[in-house]
């Protein structure tokens, strides 16, 4: 059941604590870069009026963006407790494939979630390299000599960070908050330091500041609002992360730390570009006592691995939720906590994160270089949120255009100007993430298409049919089987090899069918549906939700006994698909495809693996199943 949020509930300080370490990381470390640019954008630091105007773009984008909209309107809206893109387009079932087909707009629609989901994997690359390289340039503060080992240290730190993900971020993970609440309290003083020294850049609250310095811009509004808007990158991560904590803690973190630290640091770094317009280099580090410019540069290090990790366990829990909605192929996933079911580990998408991130640093090797690349890619997967979010208003909860026209358009209009603004910056960086997110909305379409078109080597015989044929007059074999099969009544194929074989079945059929429902968790009580088919044939029917872990033998332990079947001498019997493309009526994209298709399947995670089945209790049954022509109204 979808809720709207409205009804305040007491929050335990740690929970705010994990909250702040986890989804505040990536915005946390803006001020190691944002304001730096948005000065250089909106006229130098020479200019009083640029950085007046630049402050105060910045602490409104906050207050509008993240205050406003984020916390008190986005995060109201949920699927279940989850948030997130993928899972709002799960509620309005945008990924569902319909016989009858479905509307234009849901199409586009879909397809603006999935761009948007992906453009976060661009996100993952850029935001380790460019969080970690603006930290260890503060070396240059201190040791200006060696700046040429800049991109090496980052990479050094970059790899050892993707390397030490092998070992799960449940122990790290809860050095998270305290370690950012340090963080933030840190930035505040550091502000607090420069606000005393130069009071005036408190005139940055008066937004027409704010649109004085637009309106004034020597490189156009476009170039300014790109560059302030590395203030805001981040922002995404409160409604993804809103299932692991819930929308109360993220906004007391927001309001009582992050956002305090964040508008003192900002007003320090440009008090000090006021005073001292040659700080421009480096506004963040040379606010700092010179004493304490080198132990800072080991928190910011510090400070960016957090939320370089809060990033890429967003990923993980992004593809996670693909797979388990037929965007993507079934992925080798492990858990790496008992107690939170987020903490998983995808090695495929760890290896090739950490690989383009090291290639990013390589590149770029500087984080002004990158930062022309970070904002698009950040930019277009709010748009998508926030597009998404409008729908569900509409669709799932009903509301008539009079009422939601008032809220779409700045919730929408905002985000539409933020992509606007850093479209400009394709040529100069942003094609990196915009390729990256294209590369994974091929990888899935690859996937649906070729599920599309494959189809059985035979037709499956109807499993009510097949069990009363076999009832009469065939061997029995003395075990009692489980069989996985796909959604629908047919036969599952293997079932079918066994008895033409060697003219038997088993003494007792269970036809199971696990189906993900559009929702984040099923009560147990929902999981399980049985149905007898005939007197020694069951159909099994397992309800999951898109963030649960599927452990087959574990749910269907007490409907064997039910059944009067002992779960420690059941075997489990899986189909192992070799798929065949079609071959001399298609055009070469189309059979590239489909071979793309055919190398997916067979490196996708087993069925033994993926629903925790017993290794030497399972039976795995290779089948043949062929490519053909796709049903255009199941698209």
């Amino acid at each position: 059941m979808t809720t709207i949020d409205t009804i305040a509930r007491p929050v335990p300080a740690a929970l705010s604590l994990g909250a702040l370490g986890v989804v505040f990381g990536d915005i946390g470390t803006s001020p190691l870069y944002a304001l730096r640019e948005t000065v250089l954008a909106a006229g130098g630091p020479e200019d009083p009026r640029a950085v007046l105007g630049a402050v105060s773009l910045i602490l409104w984008a906050l207050i509008i963006s993240i205050s406003v909209i984020y916390v008190n309107v986005i995060l109201r809206v949920d699927n279940e407790g989850e948030g997130g893109i993928l899972s709002l387009a799960a509620l309005l079932r945008l990924h569902e494939r319909k016989p009858e087909g479905r509307a234009w707009w849901k199409h586009a629609l879909f397809a603006l979630a999935v761009l948007g989901a992906a453009m976060l994997f661009g996100d993952a690359v850029i935001t380790p390299a460019i969080s970690v390289l603006s930290a260890v340039e503060g070396l240059n503060v201190a040791w200006p000599a060696i700046e040429h080992l800049i991109a090496p240290i980052a990479m050094g730190v970059l790899a050892a960070f993707f390397t030490l993900q092998l070992a799960g971020t449940d122990r790290i993970g809860r050095l998270f908050g305290p370690v950012m609440l340090a963080w933030f309290a840190i930035l505040g003083a550091l502000g607090l330091r420069g606000l005393v020294a130069e009071p005036a850049i408190l005139q940055a609250l008066d937004p027409r500041h704010a649109l004085a310095c637009l309106a004034h811009a020597p490189h156009g509004i476009a170039v300014v609002i790109a560059a302030l808007f590395l203030a805001i990158t981040g922002g995404e991560a409160l409604y993804a992360d809103l299932g692991q904590f819930g929308r109360q803690a993220i906004a007391r973190a927001w309001f009582l730390i992050a956002l305090p630290g964040l508008a003192l640091t900002y007003l320090g770094q440009g008090a000090l570009l006021l005073a001292d317009p040659e700080a421009i280099r480096d506004p963040f580090y040379t606010l700092a006592p010179a004493a304490f410019r080198l132990p800072l540069v080991f928190v910011a290090t510090f400070a960016t691995i957090i939320a370089s990790q809060a990033v890429i366990t967003g990923i993980f829990g992004i593809t996670r939720q693909a797979i388990q909605l037929g965007l993507l192929p079934p992925f080798a996933i492990r858990q790496t906590s008992d107690e939170n079911a987020t903490h998983v580990y995808i090695a495929l998408v760890n290896a090739m994160v950490g690989l383009l991130a090291l290639a990013v640093v390589w590149s770029f090797g500087s984080s002004a270089a990158l930062a022309d690349a970070y904002g698009l890619a950040v930019a277009f997967a709010m748009l998508a949120t926030s597009t998404t979010f409008v729908a569900t208003l509409r669709l799932a909860f009903g509301w008539s255009w009079t009422r939601l026209a008032p809220l779409a358009i700045p919730v929408v209009g905002l985000d539409v100007m933020f992509v606007s603004a850093n479209a400009g910056k394709f040529a100069s960086g942003g094609w990196l993430p915009t390729i990256l997110a294209l590369a994974a909305c091929l990888l899935v379409h690859v996937w649906r298409r070729g599920l599309r078109r494959t189809k059985p080597f035979e037709e499956p015989e109807p499993i009510g049919h097949f069990a009363s044929r076999t009832a009469r007059g065939h061997a029995a074999i003395d075990r009692s089987a489980v069989f996985l099969a796909a959604p629908g009544r047919g036969t599952p194929s293997a079932l079918q090899r066994i008895e033409r074989l060697f003219n038997a079945t088993f003494r007792t059929v269970i036809v199971v069918t696990v189906r993900v429902r559009p929702r984040p968790r099923v009560p147990i009580e929902e999981r399980i549906a049985v149905q007898r088919i005939e007197a020694n044939t069951w159909r099994v029917v397992i309800s999951t939700g898109f963030m649960q872990v599927t452990n087959v033998p574990s749910l269907l332990g007490p409907t064997l006994r039910q059944i009067g079947v002992r779960p420690d001498d059941v075997i489990y019997v899986t189909g192992r698909d070799r798929i065949r493309p079609e071959c001399g009526r298609v055009g070469p994209v189309a059979a590239l495809l489909d071979r793309l298709f055919v190398f997916l399947t067979r490196n996708a995670q087993r069925s033994v693996d993926r629903f925790a089945l017993p290794a030497r209790r399972t039976l795995e049954l290779g089948s043949l199943r062929e490519m053909g022509p796709v049903d255009a109204r199941q698209t």
